[in-house]
């Protein structure tokens, strides 16, 4: 029978406050570099193609070789950042995958703190087995998560972010998440 540790429950409860900042920060900045793409002209590696198309969204950028229009893009994209009262740890930090890092990293400690009454290291998976050893975790133990100290701790991972500043607080209510 499976009985779940404070441990595991508490990993759960951190997974479940990254994934919203993971999905709030992820929405502003898509929406903000893709807003800098439509008058920021940069097109596909001419080895991709033998027409490079312009590159209109944000998961596209890496396909340019163009470093000057990378880092023009860049420097744009950290303006805003800032402007808009987004934390990074470093200044040189997307918010996106900083907050992508972070819920990875809440995600392995849940798969460490799971792996005695499972047996097996799940931080090994990859691709749909990570995804569904991730879901079935977190079925069985977000139930389990104290709902008061959850939205404490997501309270503070959003002012960590930068999500609660003047700038964005009108963006925050209006994202949808599930």
């Amino acid at each position: 029978m499976f009985t779940p540790t404070q441990e595991m429950i508490d990993a759960a409860a951190e997974v479940l406050a990254r994934q919203v900042v993971y999905e709030a920060v992820e929405v502003i900045v898509t929406e903000y570099e893709r807003e800098l793409l439509k008058d920021f002209e940069v097109y596909e590696s001419g080895e991709l193609s033998e027409d490079p198309a312009r590159i209109t969204e944000p998961s596209q950028i890496f396909m340019c070789d163009n470093l000057g229009k990378l880092e023009e893009f860049e420097r744009l994209s950290n303006r805003k950042r800032d402007e808009l009262g987004l934390k990074v740890a470093k200044p040189e930090f997307n918010p996106a995958l900083a907050a992508d890092c972070n819920l990875r990293h809440a995600q392995a400690q849940l798969f460490k703190a799971m792996a005695p009454a499972i047996g097996t290291d799940l931080g090994s998976l990859c691709g749909k087995k990570r995804a569904d050893a991730l879901e079935l975790c977190m079925r069985l133990l977000s139930p389990l998560v104290d709902d008061q100290k959850s939205k404490r701790r997501l309270y503070e991972l959003a002012n960590e972010a930068g999500l609660n500043s003047p700038a964005l607080r009108h963006k925050v209510a209006e994202i949808q998440l599930p």
